[in-house]
C-alpha cells in the first residue's frame, strides 16, 4: 500500500497518463467487481509496476538504439575523416591555401574558415562534392606542414606555366604593355611640363 496519498496521486496520475483507454476501462471494470477495498488497491498497485516495467523497458531500447545511431555516426565520421586525411593536396590546392593565408592575416575573425572557404572557392570544391571540400583543420595541418618546409611550400604553391590559361596569360601580357604604356605616356608629360616651366 501507499505511504502517503501523494505516492498514490503520483502512480494513479502514471496510469492515466500511460495506459490506454482500452485498458484503464479494463481496469475500472476489475475495480468495479472487486468488493474488497485492499484487493482493488492491490490491483492498482499491480498495474501501477507493470506500467512502470514497460516504461523501463521502453526507456532502455530507446537509449540502446540512440547509442547505436551514435554510434554509427561516430564510425561514420571517423571513416570520412581517414579517407580525407589520405586524400594529398594537390598544387592548386596549395597554391590557393597560399592566397588565403596572405589575404586572411592572423587576428581577423574566422580566419582559417575563411581560408577554407576560400581555398574551396578557388578549387571549385563545390557544396555537391563534400568530401571533396577542405575544413578549417585540414587548411591549418596543412599550412603548420608547408611552414615547417619553407620555401619549399612556395614553390610548391606556385602555379606552373601549364596551369595557367593561355588566356590569362595575355591578358596579363597585354596588361604590363599597357602599364609600360601609361608609364611612358607620364614620364612624357612630366618632362614636357618641365621643359615649359624652364621657358
Amino acid at each position: 500500500m501507499w505511504d502517503n496519498i501523494e505516492d498514490m496521486n503520483d502512480d494513479i496520475e502514471l496510469l492515466c497518463a500511460e495506459l490506454s483507454l482500452m485498458d484503464l476501462t479494463s481496469l475500472n471494470t476489475s475495480f468495479a467487481k472487486d468488493n474488497d477495498v485492499t484487493q482493488s488497491l492491490e490491483l492498482v498497485q499491480d498495474s501501477v509496476i507493470q506500467t512502470r516495467e514497460k516504461l523501463k523497458q521502453s526507456t532502455e531500447e530507446h537509449n540502446r538504439k540512440r547509442q547505436a545511431r551514435r554510434d554509427a555516426a561516430a564510425k561514420k565520421a571517423a571513416e570520412q575523416a581517414k579517407a580525407k586525411a589520405m586524400k594529398p593536396w594537390t598544387r592548386e590546392e596549395l597554391s590557393a591555401l597560399a592566397k588565403g593565408v596572405k589575404k586572411y592575416p592572423p587576428g581577423g575573425g574566422n580566419q582559417w574558415d575563411n581560408i577554407a572557404t576560400s581555398v574551396n572557392d578557388l578549387c571549385r570544391n563545390s557544396d555537391e562534392e563534400e568530401d571533396n571540400r577542405r575544413n578549417r583543420e585540414e587548411c591549418i595541418e596543412a599550412y603548420n606542414t608547408a611552414a615547417s618546409q619553407g620555401p619549399a611550400f612556395v614553390a610548391a604553391a606556385a602555379p606552373t606555366s601549364s596551369s595557367v590559361p593561355a588566356t590569362k596569360k595575355a591578358t596579363n601580357a597585354t596588361s604590363s604593355e599597357e602599364k609600360k604604356t601609361k608609364m611612358l605616356i607620364m614620364v612624357g608629360q612630366k618632362n614636357k611640363i618641365n621643359n615649359y616651366k624652364k621657358d
